[in-house]
């Protein structure tokens, strides 16, 4: 398995403190193409996003 992927695993952490500061729209945009790409059972894709602004 990949190190880097591991890293993440291994290194996440929430956050609750939050700086008010806009997310960039490319940021958003990737952060959705990430979403849409996880795999699901027998490919149904049944997520649904809502992005509040």
């Amino acid at each position: 398995m990949n190190r880097d992927f591991l890293n993440v695993i291994y290194t996440r952490r929430s956050i609750r403190k939050f700086t008010g500061e806009k997310v960039k729209k490319e940021d958003l945009e990737a952060i959705l193409m990430a979403g849409m790409s996880a795999p699901s059972a027998v490919n149904v894709q049944p997520w649904a996003f809502v992005v509040v602004g």
